[in-house]
């Protein structure tokens, strides 16, 4: 990685982060032990460590009332048997695998032995509940946010080799590379008068690290988040997500019971009002498109808990939904989710054990080529709602698509009761659903390296029109050459038409969209894939010529969804 630079410049670097890495520990070791000692515990999320065994034991309550009316010797076996099942198809068991294993034989011996079932149907629950339950450290929620933004200014500024060792950093120059926009003072200000539920788009694995700097970065409270139990494997980053409120989300089991305690935490979680952080698309979106079929299960759990403050005269009831969108220039793992995408349409995998974010290797090596980039990443938080899908403003009033105020309570009240009815709240939810979709087009922030990839692509498909997806993306590189200034030509009519957009509130835009020509648009994106890609793109006697098809159709995607086709 670094003999790309001469023995000086190596010098310089390692002198650079000696000094300023040993500041930043001083620093931190004083704001840990004096500055944060003094301070109280805040509200939400805040007072986990004094509320998880409640929690955890509220959750058990409520499944068990549920549950108790049902034949709990046939939900027992049921779950059983699938877990055996499934732990004894797992390839390279960790210990955490051989004691479940254990755990699963020992109650299915038990139910046949006619041991109490509510007894052992109150342990199965209590098991996945403390497997999902996340924990908050507010002493090391402290710790990274003072380190964070320190580190990465100091690994830019590091590279750009004309840093000085010292005064340490200025946490605001991490503003240059994590853009953030839309309607935050009204997220600062439903913040505090209510619960929040943020749904961001998701692309990476590096989506919960700046989605939890952004709202720091805007003074909200941190929110808690399901992250995949796959991730909690490296012991690094597993202490930190253990640390700063992360509850496991384990997609392996599909088991109804699973499914419904995981829906019951979240709705515990919200109405003790820990704002909360679903990635609505389910998992990173394989294609690079934005999500539009969106997963409802947990989004559900907003109306619940809803429901359940009014029925018990909660101060602050109310439960606001916020979309945002994230974009990079450079995703990490395109390589890898554009392949499994294009391996598993229709059947994906879902979870993918191991990409570019599980090695440690490339994701220094990705922060060093983009460091070296000029790109940034967006963040964009869009219009808030509330759970029926009506626009919400920043005090807090629902509005009905006359510009009418309006009462939720009327939503969820029947026969002049505020009553829980699964069938309603289920279309409510899916109406919010489709709220969302359309709002992640709006709030859709383009960028250079997307607008020429689906450019490309789509000239590239206009060239081979009787071909297929897969035909086209087989293509050898002599057959791909394109000419640079049909490029720059349609660059220029989808560029008019996604700014004409954007005056309608339609879609979003990076600022280099709106200041570069065409040329530059050009010149940006091939510097930014090739920096980070190696030789993706050549430039050979004005044509363009692409070595792997896939990447540019990846990162296409983006511009899905507004019919920019047409204009080929």
């Amino acid at each position: 990685m670094f003999s790309l630079f001469d023995k000086k410049v190596k010098l310089k670097i390692f002198v650079i982060y000696f000094f300023n890495i040993a500041s930043i520990i001083i620093f931190c070791i004083y704001e840990y032990i004096f500055m944060f000692s003094n301070s109280e515990l805040e509200s939400g999320i805040f007072r986990q460590i004094q509320e998880k065994n409640n929690i955890v034991n509220d959750v058990i309550e409520r499944i068990f009332q549920e549950y108790k009316n049902t034949l709990l010797e046939n939900i027992i076996l049921d779950t059983c048997y699938n877990e055996i099942k499934r732990l004894e198809n797992t390839k390279n068991k960790r210990k955490e695998d051989i004691d479940d294993l254990k755990f699963w034989k020992k109650n299915y011996r038990k139910v046949l032995d006619n041991y109490n079932k509510e007894e052992i149907f109150k342990n199965i629950i209590k098991h996945y509940a403390n497997d999902i339950v996340g924990n908050f450290n507010p002493k090391v929620y402290k710790f990274v946010t003072d380190l964070l933004p320190i580190f990465m200014s100091i690994f830019f500024r590091t590279i750009s080799l004309n840093s000085k060792i010292f005064p340490l950093p200025d946490k605001s120059e991490i503003d240059k590379i994590v853009i953030l926009s839309g309607k935050i003072k009204e997220l600062q200000s439903l913040s505090k008068i209510g619960t929040i539920i943020l749904l961001p788009t998701h692309s990476s694995n590096m989506d919960s690290i700046v989605i939890g700097w952004a709202l720091y970065r805007i003074g909200l409270p941190p929110f808690t988040y399901g992250a995949g139990k796959n991730l909690f494997t490296n012991p690094v980053l597993s202490y930190f997500m253990n640390n700063l409120g992360a509850y496991k989300v384990d997609r392996r089991i599909k088991h109804f019971l699973y499914k419904d305690i995981l829906k019951m935490y979240s709705t515990v979680i919200l109405e003790r009002n820990y704002h909360s952080l679903f990635f609505p698309g389910g998992t990173r979106s394989r294609s690079g498109a934005l999500e539009t079929k969106l997963k409802l299960g947990l989004l559900g759990t907003g109306i619940k808990a809803y429901i359940n403050n009014l029925l018990n005269n909660k101060k602050n009831p109310d439960i606001f939904v916020v979309p945002a969108t994230i974009n990079y220039h450079i995703v990490l793992e395109a390589e890898t989710l554009i392949d499994d995408y294009l391996k598993e349409t229709g059947k994906s995998r879902y979870i993918i054990e191991k990409d570019e974010s599980s090695s440690f290797y490339k994701v220094i090596q990705f922060l060093f080529k983009t460091a070296r980039m000029d790109t940034s990443l967006h963040i964009k938080f869009g219009q808030a709602f509330d759970l029926f899908g009506n626009i919400v403003d920043e005090k807090g009033n629902s509005y009905d698509n006359k510009g009418r105020i309006i009462d939720r309570k009327k939503f969820v009240t029947s026969k002049g009761n505020i009553t829980h009815n699964e069938q309603r709240d289920s279309e409510y939810t899916k109406e919010l659903g489709y709220v969302v979709a359309k709002e992640y087009l709006v709030d859709n922030i383009i960028l250079t390296t997307n607008l020429f990839a689906f450019v490309v692509f789509n000239l590239l498909k206009n060239k081979y029109k009787s071909f297929d997806l897969y035909r086209i993306l087989r293509l050898y590189p002599k057959e791909t050459n394109i000419y640079i200034e049909n490029i720059e030509i349609y660059i220029e009519k989808i560029k008019n038409k996604i700014l004409e957009l954007e005056t309608q509130k339609k879609i979003s835009c990076d600022i280099k969209i709106k200041k570069y020509y065409s040329k530059e648009i050009i010149k940006n994106a091939i510097v930014a894939f090739n920096n980070y890609y190696g030789n993706l793109i050549e430039e050979i006697n004005n044509y363009i010529i692409l070595n792997d098809i896939k990447i540019i159709y990846y990162y296409s995607n983006r511009l899905v969804g507004y019919n920019f086709e047409n204009y080929f």
